[in-house]
């Protein structure tokens, strides 16, 4: 070891910024950081010269840009990366399982929607017949963030002619 390089990991979201890994290759020691979970391969940095940032079970929470910076006597390289974790959500749909309606009852549907990320869902509601053709078709463009929950209200109105 002993070179006089340092190689520094930053992350930013929003504005929001942290220092989440710094290493001094030349006295061999990583800086004291709030950010646990993040890691580089010291020997594939000092074999390969790789930097790569190693995170630990990568969350949503992670997502933003990562700023690599080395700095070498005499020279500083620097470069960005944009992470961005997708979490599908979580539906339920209530009432579950659905009641049987007679002709004339409305039911009131609820379609919830949680833990979702990126901030955009985009939810629709269809209706088939018994004979599995499309009677309907409502959206909703809805925007929440990954701790929030999106709830979609439907009333269905059953109606049905007996042919006799």
């Amino acid at each position: 070891h002993g070179s006089g390089f340092s190689i520094e990991w930053r992350y930013q979201f929003r504005g929001e910024g942290r220092l989440v890994l710094a290493y001094d290759g030349k006295n061999d020691r990583f800086a004291e950081t709030a950010e646990t979970g993040a890691d580089i391969d010291i020997t594939g940095l000092y074999e390969t010269g790789n930097a790569s940032l190693i995170l630990e079970e990568s969350q949503v929470r992670h997502s933003g840009t990562y700023i690599c910076t080395v700095y070498l006597p005499h020279l500083l390289a620097q470069v960005a990366v944009d992470l961005e974790i997708v979490e599908p959500p979580s539906l339920s749909i209530y009432p579950s399982p659905l009641p049987l309606l007679v002709p004339g009852q409305v039911l009131v549907v609820q379609c919830e929607a949680s833990g979702f990320a990126p901030h955009t869902l985009d939810l629709s509601w269809e209706f088939s017949g018994a004979d599995g053709t499309v009677t309907g078709h409502r959206q909703a463009w809805t925007r929440g963030s990954w701790d929030s929950v999106v709830v979609e209200k439907l009333s269905v109105f059953f109606n049905t002619q007996c042919d006799r």
